[in-house]
């Protein structure tokens, strides 16, 4: 005897045994038994959710009663008065016409005839327009019921001729329990976590998850995770949440170490950005509400909880700023027909834009840029405003003189030439930054996580937290030093050339002064970055 495949082997024979669809089977049990059945039905949904065996079950109900309606008859194509088209290869209008008059015969068993058309929405618009009338009204012993998978293909008005029930995706946990019963009576040994690959790999369709079963029951006699994971292409989840923790950690050695391994191992680097995605969503919901949305996350229970951890390190807004990096991803991919490359691009972003949020709330040093240390008198070089343009004579008449009162603005030879205060800077230290980010962006960004600590000459030191140690060295540029030394010295009014450095390598003051200066004007520190 031919062996015969678990999908097939067990296909629901009743309502009771389809799972997963009680909205479905409930209310056609209730028209059944209330002898309110329509003549005909519109079923709707993705593949593999129960749509066909549920017209098959249908037909079997109502002709319960007719002797030739009984047994497996109907399901292996043996009975006259359930005839199955394809509508995908049976599309014409000539088609249609035979279907037309066929109806008109009496059933063999002397109940109703049913038409179950699958892929209805392939039917040819002549197709459809040949069976208004008779789907309408059809004879009294003639009852249609349609399976399609996309029902905006099928026109308005045949919809408005059925009555419409739509199939939903069958819930992971529902999957995975059917499949554990399944495989307990089939005498197979398979892992608790395979269940859950073979479930997730199926996206709702149980006939996906039991042709996944069938084919890796044939492999041997136990079915492990390893063996499901291998056979689908899959990524492990662990490898996932440790890919992500090191994102949270913004540990870009590690991050790029782990794509390293799962790429190596044979995974498509496509699914795993699309893994790392349906991740983060999960996260997403985990921080709304993880108790009322916990049933949406697609993980066993035994990772949720990993899952909750790791939310509580992120904001809402940073997870929703890690998945817009994620899915624009795929347009780098399109335009540089490198996954892998994108894969990276985009874990690398993810990095920065972390790291603002998790900069330490305490300060790397005692002496911050704040209000209150500013000196009562003002610097001696009047460099905020812009340097005014100096008026020219007409022709053959002399300058003007200026009055011995009016305040001289020194020439730009004579400005070049004073020292850099560090006090001033600090103060125009926001109308520095926001300069360089009109002109480049993402430096004006990088200099709001440093802030200046020290003037040698006409040298500015900028100094950054160690863990700032990539904006410093993309900073570190001679196309970024030159753009931003040309705009510090519009601003400052003189020569400015930039020094950049990490915070440990930069001599610490004093905390007595920072708290002297805070008493003697009764201030307070606002803003220890410059992150306004």
């Amino acid at each position: 005897m031919s062996y015969l495949v678990l999908a097939r082997k067990y296909r629901p024979k009743n309502f009771d045994e389809v799972v997963g669809q009680e909205h479905v089977t409930g209310a056609l049990k209730s028209a059944i038994a209330a002898n309110k059945v329509a003549h005909a039905f519109l079923f709707s949904g993705p593949r593999g959710v129960g749509k066909t065996t549920c017209a098959r079950i249908l037909a079997k109900e109502i002709n319960k009663s007719s002797p030739q309606s009984s047994g497996l008859l109907e399901f292996e194509g043996g009975n006259m008065d359930i005839i199955e088209i394809d509508g995908a290869s049976n599309n014409s209008v000539d088609d249609a016409r035979i279907i037309r008059e066929s109806a008109m015969f009496m059933s063999m068993g002397g109940g109703y005839k049913f038409y179950i058309i699958d892929e209805v929405h392939m039917l040819s618009t002549a197709a459809f327009n040949a069976l208004l009338k008779t789907l309408e009204e059809p004879p009294e012993h003639v009852k249609f019921i349609f399976a399609t998978t996309d029902p905006e293909k099928v026109p308005t008005t045949i919809r408005s001729r059925c009555q419409h029930f739509h199939f939903k995706r069958l819930p992971l946990d529902v999957i995975k329990n059917q499949l554990k019963t399944i495989a307990q009576t089939e005498k197979l040994s398979v892992e608790e976590e395979a269940l859950f690959a073979i479930a997730r790999a199926a996206q709702g369709g149980m006939r996906d998850a039991l042709g996944i079963l069938d084919q890796l029951a044939a492999g041997g006699e136990k079915v492990t995770l390893a063996a499901a994971n291998g056979l689908l292409g899959l990524i492990d989840v662990k490898y996932i949440f440790d890919l992500a923790n090191a994102i949270v950690a913004k540990d870009g050695a590690s991050a790029m170490n782990y794509v390293e391994s799962i790429v190596n191992a044979g995974k498509d680097e496509r699914r795993l950005l699309r893994d790392m995605v349906e991740h983060f969503r999960h996260l997403m919901l985990m921080k709304i509400d993880p108790e009322k949305l916990q049933s949406l996350v697609d993980y066993p229970v035994f990772y949720r909880k990993q899952l909750l951890e790791q939310a509580s390190q992120l904001s809402l807004e940073n997870i929703l700023k890690v998945m817009d990096i994620l899915i624009l991803s795929k347009d780098t991919e399109r335009l540089t027909n490198a996954p892998r490359l994108a894969l990276e691009l985009a874990i690398a972003q993810t990095i920065i834009v972390l790291l603002p949020a998790q900069a330490p709330a305490t300060p790397l040093s005692p002496v911050k840029p704040v209000a209150a240390t500013l000196p009562l008198k003002p610097a001696p070089i009047a460099t905020v405003a812009p340097k005014p343009v100096k008026p020219t004579a007409p022709v053959g008449q002399p300058a003007p003189a200026t009055p011995s009162t009016q305040h001289t603005t020194p020439t730009a030879t004579a400005v070049s030439t004073e020292i850099l205060a560090l006090a001033h800077v600090k103060r125009v230290w926001s109308e520095m930054t926001a300069a360089v980010q009109a002109q480049k962006t993402y430096l004006g960004t990088y200099l709001l996580e440093g802030a200046p600590v020290a003037v040698n000459g006409q040298t500015l030191t900028v100094a950054f937290p160690m863990e700032f140690l990539y904006h410093k060295e993309c900073l570190e540029e001679p196309a970024a030093i030159k753009l931003i030394s040309e705009i510090f010295s519009n601003i400052l009014g003189q020569s400015v050339m930039l020094s950049f450095a990490l915070m440990d390598s930069i001599p610490q003051e004093k905390s007595a002064q920072l708290q002297h200066a805070l008493d003697a004007f009764e201030g307070e520190v606002v803003n220890e970055w410059h992150n306004e």
